[in-house]
Formats: C-alpha cells, structure tokens, sequence
C-alpha cells in the first residue's frame, strides 16, 4: 500500500508542476516535463506551504512606519556625453 501511495503522491507532484509550468498535464515524467526540469532556477519556492487559492507568495519584510515624505523629486545627470542626443 506505501507503494502506490508513494507512487500516487509523486503522480500528483508532477501534475502539480506540470500545470504551475502550463505545460500538458499528464502526471508523468515525459521529454517536457524533463526539459523544464533541468532549466535554472533562482531558489524560490513555486509554491508556498499549504496551497492557497491564489497561490499567493507571502511577503518577507515588515514595514516599520517609515515613509518618504518628499512628494517632488528631481534628478541631475553627472556626466554627460555627446553620443547621447
């Protein structure tokens, strides 16, 4: 029984990532699921613990009642040269 059950939780996984990806959901290891496999990644996770509904990404900072008071901003250009029209 922990054979298929096994079998059957890694079925699910490839179908959920297959259908994170867009790709055709078949909940086998296939030449496109494989592809996608081996391309970079950055270390997020794709999804966060407990799959929500909107598959929200929770954030990671706290904001700390700073805020900007400055409503009018300007800028200078230090260095200019004349290959810029």
């Amino acid at each position: 029984m922990s054979v298929l059950r096994s079998a059957e939780t890694m079925q699910a996984a490839l179908a959920a990532m297959q259908q994170f990806y867009g790709i055709n959901m078949t909940g086998k290891v296939d030449r496109n699921t494989i592809d996608w496999m081996k391309k970079p990644r950055c270390g997020v996770p794709d999804q966060t613990r407990g799959s929500s509904k909107f598959n929200v990404r929770r954030k990671r900072y706290a904001l700390t009642g700073q805020k900007w008071q400055h409503k009018h901003i300007t800028y200078s250009i230090k260095n200019v040269t004349p290959k810029v029209g």
